[in-house]
């Protein structure tokens, strides 16, 4: 796949190869202010085929999707849904179908965490996988809670400054569906944006002498 023939597209991710070899479906991505906030469907489930002679949209989705069994599988909001397809006509021959609830999708990666295998065995991770989740709590040496630092979020990547004062982290966007490097003041616990680019920035780490 090409990016650059794709100008509302910031990503082309997580294929999956279709029975047969020649085809796979994967997700692509609109760039930032293509779409809404969490749960929005601002990505596409695309049709290719290895030699490049197909590539189409089959349906908006929020998350990567699987084949198994003549169904393709995919999560939205949280629920697992079944839709027939014809490997045929490539294409859907019916609408989708609930399967179950409560399974784990996250939306800044536009991930669906589930699997199945064509002789109908299914696994996946429960969970919300909202913006939110997780707390950030400062320990001392001796590992008592100093209490919790900023508020409960979602982070890819964190790194505690060389003088301990500051943590710099990764942090995601709920309007746009990326991440954006944070600067938490530990002894204020002020959190600080630092960036503001339309793309992801993940995984901060600091300089030796923590100036950059």
């Amino acid at each position: 796949t090409d990016l650059k023939n794709d100008p509302d597209v910031r990503s082309h991710r997580f294929p999956v190869w279709l029975p047969g070899g020649e085809h796979f479906l994967y997700i692509a991505v609109g760039r930032a202010g293509t779409g809404g906030g969490a749960g929005r469907v601002d990505s596409s489930l695309r049709l290719s085929s290895r030699d490049g002679s197909v590539s189409r949209d089959l349906m908006p989705c929020q998350s990567s999707a699987t084949y198994a069994d003549g169904q393709i599988l995919t999560v939205h909001d949280g629920i697992l849904m079944a839709r027939p397809f014809s490997l045929d006509k490539l294409d859907f021959t019916g609408p989708a179908r609930p399967v179950c609830d409560g399974v784990l999708a996250l939306p800044a990666a536009h991930l669906s965490v589930m699997d199945a295998t064509s002789n109908g065995v299914l696994t996946y991770a429960s969970g919300g996988g909202g913006f939110g989740n997780s707390r950030m709590y400062q320990i001392d040496r001796e590992g008592t809670n100093l209490g919790e630092l900023g508020d409960p979020l979602m982070t890819i990547g964190n790194n505690l400054s060389p003088d301990g004062k500051f943590v710099a982290l990764s942090k995601p966007d709920p309007q746009a569906g990326t991440f954006d490097i944070w600067i938490l003041e530990i002894e204020r616990n002020l959190m600080t944006r630092l960036t503001f680019e339309s793309e992801t920035e993940l995984a901060p780490v600091w300089s030796p002498d923590g100036s950059q």
